[in-house]
């Protein structure tokens, strides 16, 4: 069994050494949110996913989302795939999906914001998934048209 953990700069600077001394095998770092703008990349993201590889953690990364379109998901799948360009990731890129201004959304458009993300990341060859929590999962996306394509983080 491996064991990971989730960060983003509400973490501040992570002590990767004793991370990796507790015993996690991976790091799913956050890193960014919403469409493409400097000041949305997670301030800590380059600092965390270094320092993680430098101690041998592997990594993955999850965007959290505000799209409101399909148009919208491609983008920030976009900006996330210009984020991590040039880095080696293990670990699936992911979107986050529980922002309550999606509540705003109905089951079919946060269900085919999530594909249009995650058909974005896989059309650049990465391996994409989805996270959200057992409410939203059952109440708030039409989960038989994305679980069997698409793992999810729960």
């Amino acid at each position: 069994m491996f064991k990971g953990i989730d960060v983003s700069k509400w973490n501040g600077n992570i002590n990767w050494e004793k991370v990796k001394n507790a015993g996690i095998d991976f790091a799913i770092i956050r890193e960014g949110y919403g469409k493409k703008d400097p000041k949305q990349i997670d301030k800590q993201f380059k600092n965390n996913i270094n320092s993680a590889k430098s101690v041998g953690i592997h990594t993955g990364v999850y965007h959290y989302r505000y799209a409101d379109s399909v148009d919208d998901a491609i983008n920030e799948a976009q900006f996330c795939l210009e984020n991590v360009q040039g880095l080696k990731l293990e670990y699936p890129i992911v979107i986050d999906i529980e922002d309550k201004e999606q509540l705003k959304l109905n089951n079919r458009q946060r269900t085919d914001i999530v594909k249009a993300f995650c058909g974005e990341i896989e059309k650049h060859g990465y391996y994409a998934m989805f996270y959200c929590n057992a409410n939203w999962l059952r109440n708030y996306l039409f989960k038989d048209e994305l679980l069997p394509k698409y793992d999810l983080w729960l």
